[in-house]
């Protein structure tokens, strides 16, 4: 919407008796449910915003389940506080049952009233979504260490790189044996989720599956997060041409293997233990009370039957996974020593001829939008994120080196304003609300970078397009309108797209046009070199576009790594 366009609006829907409509009510509350799906006798977690900011803001929060056999529902409503920036966070549990369940939430005023479905799945569902989740760590466990076979077979040989292509060989070994034995956990999972949906629904056994559920969720929030990055990092590795770039991505990735391995440990060992403690003591103790007891003749022959079976396949199964975790974990010590070989070679020979600057990035984005000369609007996002520059060292003083490296990080914090007092100057009794819907959450960028190294700076540019970019982030706006002409207060809610991050550097640099380059100067400090500059720049569109950017910038990187 232009901004002459803007004013127009303002000054008809003040003047018109007619209210509008508006499509967009339950932005007033934005919310989101983790963990998704949840789990039958875990909880959930409400997290969200209401707008516009006031400490004294109540929200009233409404749960329910879904209908159960006997037609009966659980339904919980409570009030909500939020605090000074309008935030809320609540948490309900343990859920009874599988099914879609609803969250309702309703702000101070009538129209504030934000909904959304969540699915709770049964215990056993979850059991099996772990094990897929843990099985599927060792293909990407393998890929890693199969790049790193590949780049070392490129190397000259030398008697430390045949050493590091044994060492990566037997990690590949190693790997093949561990994924063997991950597929038996899993075998032992699925076993024991089938197994446990034939038990009798005895306290303990309850007691002892929610215990489960609690565990099991929280590796299904750690596994499978670090197996994608993982995989990310491998593909990094595969494209980066700079030598010591790739060395160094290599070294990174075959950390995060390791890394992720000792999760599973970690994650197996966690289910062992409630599968071998709480819940076989459950089966053990209480399910064999319950067939020993008068109860139990009051079942079917087949029904019987069944329970005696679901005991003695769930206490089978839990016989499989102690199998399987233990011979897991034994291939721990023999596969960490082997990725260490590999992991020091990388340090010690193979990238000893090169440099790496690694520092912090911080920035932001504000805008200022103007109306009859005066600004009316502001949007802001601010920038963090790692500077990664690699080359190699310098053979003499003089020395000017090709350099490699990337930009990565987020921006967030996409807030805005809006003073519409001199818009509306003139037209009587009128008043007006207005605030921007504020998105918490983060966009990614991640912008490729070359130049040259000379002894006292660096001279560098940005290859474009970005790898990664958001190109653009909406700003919504609200604007409610009181009149003494009307009945019922107007609201309208404007939008404005602001440009992501490959804008945002370009700009920063000033490298957006036949200027590519920028230079950053480099000072050494005890055993510490610093490539440092702020980028400080205002650009002034208000005859073209009626707005004015301000872009701040701080490019840092250091080697060592910054502290």
């Amino acid at each position: 919407m232009s901004r002459y366009m803007l004013y127009a609006a303002l000054v008809l829907v003040t003047l018109s008796l007619a209210p509008v409509v508006s499509a967009y009510q339950s932005q007033f509350i934005e919310f989101g449910i983790t963990p998704q799906p949840a789990v039958v006798g875990a909880g959930i977690t409400i997290e969200g915003w209401v707008y516009p900011h006031a400490t004294d803001r109540t929200v009233k929060v409404r749960i329910d389940s879904p209908v159960d056999a006997e037609g009966n529902k659980v339904r919980v409503v409570e009030d909500i506080t939020c605090d000074e920036l309008g935030a809320f966070t609540w948490s309900y549990g343990p859920l009874d049952r599988p099914g879609t369940w609803h969250v309702w939430l309703k702000g101070p005023a009538k129209e504030d009233v934000a909904e959304e479905d969540f699915t709770v799945e049964p215990v056993q569902t979850t059991i099996i979504s772990v094990g897929t989740a843990i099985v599927e760590t060792t293909p990407a466990e393998e890929l890693a260490v199969a790049t790193f076979l590949e780049s070392a077979a490129k190397y000259p040989e030398t008697p430390g790189r045949d050493a590091a292509v044994g060492n990566g060989q037997q990690a590949d070994e190693l790997l093949d044996q561990a994924g063997v034995q991950l597929q038996q956990l899993q075998e032992g999972l699925n076993a024991l989720a089938a197994a446990t949906q034939e038990l009798p629904p005895l306290p303990a056994v309850q007691a002892a599956m929610q215990s489960g559920a609690e565990r099991i969720t929280e590796v299904t929030t750690q596994v499978a997060p670090a197996t994608q990055d993982l995989r990310n990092r491998v593909e990094e590795t595969r494209k980066a041409a700079d030598w010591c770039q790739h060395w160094y991505y290599q070294g990174l990735a075959l950390k995060q293997t390791l890394d992720l391995y000792l999760k599973v440990v970690t994650a197996s060992e966690g289910i062992l233990v409630w599968a071998a403690n709480e819940l076989k003591s459950a089966v053990q103790d209480d399910v064999q009370g319950f067939i020993d007891g008068q109860l139990f003749g009051q079942y079917t022959p087949e029904q019987q039957a069944t329970i005696k079976e679901a005991k003695g396949n769930c206490l089978s199964a839990i016989g499989h996974i102690e199998n399987a975790v233990g011979g897991f974990q034994d291939l721990q010590g023999p596969l960490q020593a082997a990725i260490n070989g590999s992991i020091d070679w990388i340090t010690d020979d193979v990238t000893q001829n090169c440099e790496k600057y690694i520092g912090p990035i911080t920035g932001d984005l504000r805008i200022d939008y103007y109306l009859k000369g005066q600004p009316y609007m502001r949007t802001r996002y601010k920038v963090n994120g790692t500077t990664e520059l690699f080359f190699k060292k310098r053979q003499g003083q003089g020395d000017i080196v090709h350099v490699e490296g990337k930009v990565r990080g987020r921006c967030g914090e996409f807030i805005g304003s809006m003073d519409l007092k001199h818009v509306i100057e003139g037209l009587p009794g009128t008043d007006y609300v207005a605030f921007c819907i504020p998105r918490w959450v983060p966009k990614s960028y991640n912008i490729d970078l070359e130049g040259e190294v000379y002894p006292d700076r660096m001279k560098l540019k940005f290859v474009r397009p970005a790898a990664i970019d958001f190109k653009e982030v909406k700003y919504r706006f609200c604007i409610v309108l009181f009149s003494m002409f009307q009945m019922v207060p107007t609201a309208d809610f404007p939008e404005v797209n602001v440009p992501g991050a490959e804008w945002f550097f370009t700009r920063a640099t000033n490298t957006a046009g036949d200027e590519v380059w920028f230079e950053v100067p480099l000072s050494a400090a005890g055993d510490r070199s610093t490539a440092h500059k702020e980028f400080h720049r205002e650009m002034d569109y208000l005859k073209e576009l009626e707005f004015k950017a301000y872009l701040n910038l701080d490019f840092k990187a250091c080697s060592p790594q910054c502290e």
